[in-house]
């Protein structure tokens, strides 16, 4: 009873882990009193994000999206059942492909196993093959029924790519098991995108640092500017960490869901949102849409905004659209910072 209360009023510490899931590292910086109950929380949260790694992965043929997903396109008009998180996932994308007008579309999975095979090879698609990817596409021939957890796809041969919601839909749900495992004051970074809980002890947030690019719009530059974040997530789309270059053109590794091709203006998206799944995806579609649409896209997320760099002939230009946070200078050793991915 003496160890109990004696830990009960230690003021609490900060713990850290990492953990490498969908093909980035995830980590986990947590205050808590009592160093047995952190370990035993994040452990919880990296089984989480294993757990869904499981269901959402596009790589693995036996993930439970790629069985659903060929058990839809071989059967168009017919529902497929689905578990609790790939229902949740699909139902979530499905909403923000509405609301981008399709920027962000989740049905992308055919041209996506394309453009990898592209990148490997460093030659473009070719035009009959994209084609024939790109007719199978498509947001609005897939209807997702959550009450009765089904899939059904309206055409043949869909393929998914949960690639830019995935990881911010495993942020949500490791905050949301070291919330339950009482340790509020917590961050998850994914791979560079982060979901912020309550803040630390010492402060009113999570000091993120974001990420900017160079003058000439060819690389990532050193962090110089960062955001106070808590209880809302981070994420950040571009073609500085995954492109092909063919004779002279860079396409980025986010495609057009209206060409199947990979993107070729040089834009880097930071979205900030409520939750980490629609951070992730925001910052695709906008990605895709630029700041010509991100006003009215942003407009049917309460409270997210964005900040987009773009290259134009006269040079870098930036913006902040929505409800975007004061930007401060990034301190030299914050350990939060958004790190490359």
């Amino acid at each position: 009873m003496l160890a109990i209360a004696a830990c009960a009023g230690a003021p609490p510490s900060r713990h850290e882990y990492e953990h490498g899931a969908m093909g980035t590292t995830f980590r986990i910086v947590l205050y808590a009193a009592d160093p047995a109950r952190a370990d035993r929380a994040a452990a919880a949260a990296f089984a989480r994000i294993d757990a869904l790694e499981s269901v959402l992965s596009d790589w693995n043929a036996a993930s439970e999206l790629c069985r659903a997903a060929a058990a839809a396109a071989a059967a168009p008009g017919h529902p497929i059942a689905l578990g609790d998180d790939l229902v949740r996932v699909l139902a979530r994308s499905q909403a923000i492909a509405a609301a981008t007008d399709g920027a962000f579309d989740p049905t992308l999975g055919r041209c996506t196993q394309l453009w990898r095979r592209a990148r490997r090879r460093g030659e473009l698609p070719e035009a009959a093959a994209l084609a024939e990817a790109l007719a199978t596409t498509g947001h609005r021939h897939v209807t997702i029924d959550a009450e009765q957890r089904t899939l059904t796809a309206g055409r043949a041969g869909i393929a998914f790519d949960l690639g830019a919601i995935a990881k911010g839909d495993a942020l949500d749900q490791a905050l949301a098991v070291l919330r339950d495992h009482g340790l509020p004051r917590a961050i998850v970074d994914g791979g560079g995108d982060v979901l912020a809980g309550a803040p630390p002890p010492e402060g009113s947030g999570w000091i993120v640092g974001l990420a900017e690019l160079s003058a000439d719009a060819t690389e990532i530059a050193p962090i110089r500017h960062a955001v106070a974040l808590a209880h809302g997530a981070l994420a950040t789309s571009g073609d500085s960490w995954r492109a092909l270059e063919i004779d002279g053109v860079r396409y980025s590794h986010i495609l057009d869901p209206r060409s199947g091709i990979g993107l070729t203006e040089r834009r880097l998206v930071t979205a900030i949102a409520a939750d980490g799944a629609t951070a992730d995806a925001l910052a695709t579609a906008l990605s895709v849409g630029g700041p010509d649409r991100a006003a009215a896209w942003l407009a049917h997320f309460p409270g997210a905004g964005a900040r987009i760099e773009w290259l134009t002939a006269s040079g870098m230009t930036a913006c902040a659209f929505g409800v975007w946070p004061p930007m401060m200078s990034a301190p030299i050793e914050s350990k939060e910072s958004r790190r490359e991915r």
